[in-house]
């Protein structure tokens, strides 16, 4: 039986990842040129690269050079590529993620590149004609735009969320805390899980269950009312991040064409996310200030309810072509996820109860802190002996890579504390909840300008360099925060929330672009950002749980000191964030009472400013130490050329 010849072979692949109709189909000529506009071409030095990573592949065909089967099309023994998976910007042609390989069982040895062609395209979400894909992907921007609002948006209402439920300190950071800790803790078992069910039916019931959990909230009338409430947006939260951005890479018009904007239209759906961030604080202290903080969720809920009838009509997606549900769900690491998320959840909550409820030597703290190690501990070993792993452990041991996971872990944690803790300095001069997130606005807009400029200027400059500039930037802004006190005034303020908004906007960007550039495979690279989404979140939990912990124990030291506050020391550090509003509502006696609260509040403010220029200036060191000198990963560069399947055998 000859060999097939190798050029035929190698063309008919390029044609199928480059989307080109094969040759022997009925397409007249005008049609080629067509769809070679409106797709990338692969350059002579694609071709080159793609030939020379075959050298030695000789797959066996029939003495005509074809299979009886596909007569126009030879035959080529590789594995069938599972269903797309969205990527930082693009969407990833092929996954070998393990979970999903029972999609291979029952499949021939051998197909042909036409069949793949097929799968691919008919596993693409789709949306009719140009008027639904434009629909669509508004509702995916007010997705966007809602649930970047829930995080946000309570970092101005918090101390009149406080003062109405009487919460005191411990339960005032675990309201956005437990949103967030959710959130993050359910973003891997999305990731897995999408290859289960499809990302439309995923997508649907995280925004059912963000809305419910907005209701939960809105309704709230007792401190484990309100957390549940938060805890159900979190779960929602957590997939919407996810899956929204995946379904914008796959999405496209059921006519295959190419709508006239569809790539400013794809950006600006992830764009909106910026626009969430930016007013969220101004739309939580209007809310609190005029017609109740319980109005923030009623608005969350506006959002998320058109966007969840939009994509049910709107959004096409066929069923996932593979084994039985129960078999698909079977593989997904569910111990590996459950050992994670104990470890995570136990050493998170530890800390901070360290810091509030209880001292280090309390049972309290130690106990969980040491079921949490172990947890972590049993889930490293574990991973040594599973294959399909909820998170891409073969990036993880990178140490670019991991490097890269703590920057954003760090991003996370700076963007929370700065926030939180800043809305409440504010409050603290006096400022009423609107004017405190208009003077957030210098620092969340800077973020958002630079979130969606960073692309270009990541192409110029490289990602290493981006990132440089931007923890950099970031450290120069969280230190010159310990300067902010009582006698401070705008001249301090604005510069400083430009500067280290400015460095937060590029940070971004440009670490998903990091994380994405060190990854060697389809696997890795298809995980790679929301590997950097769940690290991010993660650390947004820690910034405001970690920073509670430190502005709780700088508030006992503070109050304990005070001649004023040595009386009520224990009222004041119990109840630290609704006695904001008290502040400035009323005449505190003695005389001098109003000046040493806010100079005890301020210090300890300047204690958590500290910890966030610590950290910066640790992630500094650590990226310019691991990725300085370095050459463009020779996966980034793989991944510019057009990848041939796995093959069998």
């Amino acid at each position: 039986m000859p060999l097939a010849k190798p050029s035929l072979l190698l063309d008919n692949w390029i044609r199928y990842n480059n989307d080109l109709p094969h040759p022997d189909q009925s397409h007249h000529s005008s049609d080629h040129a067509m769809a070679s506009s409106t797709h990338k071409s692969t350059t002579p030095q694609d071709s080159i690269a793609i030939r020379r990573s075959c050298e030695g592949f000789h797959p066996l065909v029939d003495a005509a050079g074809t299979s009886p089967g596909t007569p126009d099309l030879p035959v080529i023994p590789v594995r069938p590529p599972l269903r797309p998976t969205a990527s930082y910007g693009s969407a990833s042609d092929v996954s070998y993620y393990s979970p999903t390989a029972s999609q291979l069982v029952n499949k021939a040895p051998s197909v042909s590149i036409e069949e793949l062609f097929n799968e691919r395209e008919q596993s693409r979400p789709t949306c009719g004609h140009d008027w639904r894909y434009y629909a669509t992907l508004t509702c995916l921007a007010s997705l966007n735009f809602s649930c970047d609002l829930s995080t946000t948006v309570l970092s101005t209402a918090l101390p009149a969320v406080s003062d109405d439920l009487d919460l005191n300190t411990l339960q005032a950071f675990w309201v956005p805390g437990s949103l967030l800790l959710s959130a993050a803790l359910l973003q891997p078992l999305y990731m897995r899980l999408e290859n289960v069910f499809g990302s439309k039916a995923l997508l649907l019931l995280a925004i059912t269950t963000f809305a419910c959990g907005s209701v939960a909230s809105a309704l709230a009338t007792t401190t484990t009312w309100l957390f549940a409430g938060q805890c159900l947006q979190g779960i929602g939260v957590g997939g919407i991040s996810l899956l929204a951005e995946s379904i914008v890479g796959q999405t496209r018009p059921i006519s295959g064409s190419q709508p006239a904007g569809r790539h400013a239209w794809t950006r600006s759906t992830s764009h909106v996310y910026w626009i969430g961030f930016a007013v969220g604080p101004v739309v939580g202290g209007a809310c609190a200030q005029t017609v109740g903080w319980r109005h923030v969720f009623w608005v969350q809920i506006l959002f998320s309810l058109i966007s969840l009838f939009g994509l049910f009509f709107l959004l096409r997606q066929p069923a996932v072509k593979a084994d039985s549900l129960r078999d698909r769900f079977v593989k997904v690491d569910h111990l590996g996820w459950t050992l994670m998320t104990a470890a995570v959840s136990t050493m998170t909550i530890s800390i901070f109860w360290s810091g509030l409820a209880s001292s280090w030597s309390s049972y309290r703290t130690w106990v969980p802190l040491t079921l949490g190690f172990t947890c972590l501990i049993a889930w490293f070993l574990y991973n040594g002996f599973r294959i399909e792993l909820i998170l891409p452990g073969a990036i993880l041991r990178k140490r670019s890579a991991a490097i890269t996971c703590f920057g954003a872990c760090t991003r996370g944690i700076l963007l929370a504390a700065i926030l939180y803790f800043l809305p409440i300095f504010f409050q603290l001069m006096g400022m009423k909840p609107v004017k405190s997130g208009l003077s957030l606005a210098p620092w969340t807009l800077a973020i958002a300008a630079l979130g969606v400029a960073s692309g270009a200027i990541i192409s110029m400059t490289g990602h290493r360099l981006t990132v440089w500039a931007g923890w950099g930037l970031t450290a120069a802004g969280c230190g010159l925060m310990i300067l902010f006190s009582r006698f401070a005034g705008a001249i301090l303020f604005v510069p400083v929330e430009i500067l280290a908004g400015i460095g937060l906007g590029l940070l971004c960007p440009s670490l998903a672009v990091a994380i994405e550039s060190v990854a060697s495979n389809d696997d890795e690279s298809s995980h790679a950002v929301p590997l950097f989404t769940y690290f991010s979140t993660l650390g947004q939990c820690i910034g405001v749980l970690a920073g509670g912990t430190i502005f709780s124990k700088a508030m006992e030291n503070g109050v304990a000191d005070n001649q004023y506050l040595s009386v009520g020391a224990v009222a004041y550090t119990h109840n630290a964030i609704s006695f904001i509003n008290k502040i400035n509502a009323t005449t505190l006696e003695p005389q001098g009472l109003h000046s040493a609260l806010v100079t005890v509040y301020t210090q300890s403010l300047r204690y958590v400013w500290i910890f966030t220029c610590s950290i910066a200036t640790l992630a500094l060191i650590l990226s310019i130490c691991f990725t300085s000198g370095t050459k463009k990963p020779e996966a980034l560069q793989r991944r510019s050329t057009p990848m041939l399947p796995e093959l069998e055998g």
